[in-house]
């Protein structure tokens, strides 16, 4: 522990910190080779999860024993997140041994790191955060599961407020980690969504084709140009799969594998839960490794999905693993997952309530699994939706809109993030986070790099959810939809936005296609539900919000590929006899 024993305690260094749990009341750390002329002051940095008396005792170098009374100074430890507690000494001489005392708790004292500094002279520092980094490299990284629903609304989980849906293992992981209140898809709808928190990129770089479905001849990502967190997780020596919903080759079918997924069980588009086929064409749309897979039709794929996630976790192996696990609900078809091979009905509802709950079924039997295996604790699972829920049937409240739209209801998301052995439990996080971010995330925990020239967009949050850094509360967040129809060479904005504090400007381009948008301008602090447009009453705002999304705009032109117009092919003539 880098020089420092313990008395009556049980300690460790892991995970960025050092744990330490006192076993009898009179527990303390030490050091006995100092050496450190005072006075001096000795600073910590301490995470706690309750609140006590702790305790400063020092020894000067010309003293055999430890004075019964003076020489110590007592020292208040309050819950809560991450803080720096520093302590003047009165040391008259060279302090040569100092105990801390920690308060008695079940709970870990965590500790990042501790300084000594004199009054003249060099200081002392011992730096836990880096001797963790240094045994992870031997003890192995930590499991990386991020879970993707489809279409899941803000407000459809208890922790988020719904009234008429059971969600116990979602509700479960932010009651045991970290629940943000303000994140953010990358899009309002699926395919770019998912390019975005693949690759970690705004796809606006990649081109406007890129800023719709990736349908109607529209390109796919390609794993040369557009290289994934898979592929980079894959390199940093991870086992890697992807079980779910891919939806970013739709034009060539590409199978997942190609973008640094050792495994792949899934769907291209979206397909009826039982028969695994495309509702409007009949094609089966299930596949092992790129191959078309029939073998669990009649199965709610969903449970598929699940069922692969644990038959990974279990695998033996010496590496970690990091699985991508984009489930299809609750998007459409809607179907009753209770009742077996159920066609698909019209939007309703109570059969949505089911899907949602099944989802929730699904996600507490891979987080079982971990347990199982006993990699719970250093597995961290991210749990959010490619955008908000599905018009008429979904619950985004309190927010305003839905799937399609850029108001808050259509990419303000469930947001959750759970790693016991790092994040702190039952934190709620306000400070606006988005996809983005999530990849930046996954990429730091696995020790993955993206390239030099392909940056991710977004920033770790582990630093950010620990309390070891901060979020500028105004940092922004960018968002564009396009309406893209390649054969009909349909190239057209449909609405663009901003986000930074708690101000929204909004563009909503009419008609479509047009120069000419419409404004507005929300304060969400006060109106999250965007009724009340202030375009008129803050002008100075609109104007400021408005450059800062033009800037936006021309930083993504300087990568973005132009738009090709799609040349239909000639008709043949009538040959004449």
């Amino acid at each position: 522990m880098l020089g420092w024993i313990g008395k009556g305690i049980e300690a460790s260094v892991s995970s960025g910190s050092m744990k330490v749990s006192s076993s009898h009341p009179q527990s303390f750390l030490a050091n006995a080779n100092l050496n450190i002329e005072g006075p001096v002051r000795v600073s910590l940095r301490i995470r706690s999860g309750h609140a006590g008396k702790g305790k400063l005792q020092w020894r000067r170098t010309n003293q055999k024993d430890f004075t019964a009374k003076g020489q110590s100074k007592n020292v208040s430890i309050e819950a809560g997140n991450w803080k720096e507690l520093s302590v003047p000494l009165p040391v008259k001489g060279s302090l040569r041994h100092l105990r801390f005392f920690i308060p008695d708790g079940k709970e870990p004292l965590e500790i990042d790191w501790i300084e000594i500094r004199p009054s003249k002279g060099r200081s002392k520092r011992w730096d836990f955060g880096v001797a963790s980094k240094a045994n992870q490299k031997t003890k192995g990284k930590p499991n990386v599961i991020l879970i993707l629903a489809d279409d899941l609304g803000y407000g459809e989980l208890g922790c988020y407020g719904s009234t008429d849906i059971k969600t116990p293992n979602m509700d479960r992981l932010a009651r045991e980690g970290v629940r943000c209140t303000d994140g953010y898809s990358a899009f309002p709808v699926c395919s770019p969504s998912r390019a975005a928190i693949l690759t970690g990129r705004y796809p606006a770089r990649y081109g406007p084709t890129y800023e719709d479905y990736y349908g109607g001849g529209s390109p796919e990502l390609d794993p040369i140009k557009h290289p994934t967190i898979g592929k980079l997780m894959q390199d940093a020596g991870y086992r890697t799969a992807c079980f779910g919903k891919w939806n970013v080759s739709n034009l060539n079918r590409r199978r997942a594998n190609d973008f640094g997924f050792d495994r792949w069980v899934g769907l291209h588009l979206n397909h009826d839960f039982y028969t695994h086929k495309l509702v409007r064409t009949g094609e089966l749309d299930m596949y092992v490794d790129g191959k078309p897979y029939a073998g669990k039709q009649g199965t709610w794929c969903d449970t598929v999905f699940a069922d692969e996630a644990i038959s990974f976790i279990q695998a033996k192996s010496e590496k970690p693993f990091f699985i991508f696990l984009p489930f299809q609900a609750p998007h459409t078809p809607i179907q009753d997952p209770d009742v077996p091979m159920d066609k698909p009905q019209d939007k309703n509802r109570p059969t949505l309530v089911k899907m949602i709950e099944r989802l929730d079924l699904e996600i507490g039997r891979v987080m079982k699994a971990l347990k199982e295996k006993k990699v719970a604790d250093n597995t961290l699972v991210i749990v959010t939706s490619d955008n908000g829920g599905e018009q008429k049937v979904s619950r985004n409240l309190p927010l305003g809109g839905a799937k399609q739209m850029l108001l808050e209801g259509g990419i303000r998301v469930p947001f959750i993030l759970h790693w016991p052995d790092v994040l702190p439990k039952g934190k709620e996080y306000a400070i606006p986070v988005n996809a983005y971010d999530l990849t930046a995330t996954v990429a730091a925990a696995g020790g993955a790099k993206p390239q030099k020239e392909k940056a991710f967009d977004g920033v770790d949050l582990i630093p950010v959810l620990t309390g070891k850094s901060e979020l500028a509360y105004d940092r922004p967040q960018f968002f564009r939809r396009r309406n893209i129809r390649v054969r009909a060479n349909q190239n057209q904005i449909r609405q663009a936005a901003v986000r930074q504090g708690d101000w929204k400007y909004l563009r909503t381009y009419k008609p479509v296609g047009s120069d000419k948008y419409q404004v507005a301008l929300y304060n969400l602090k006060e109106d999250i539900g965007e009724t009340k447009n202030l375009a008129t009453e803050v002008p100075a705002k609109v104007k400021a919000l408005s450059k800062l999304l033009d800037q936006w705009e021309a930083e993504m032109d300087k990568t973005a590929e132009p738009f090709e117009e799609f040349a239909s092919p000639a008709k043949p003539k009538n040959s004449k006899k």
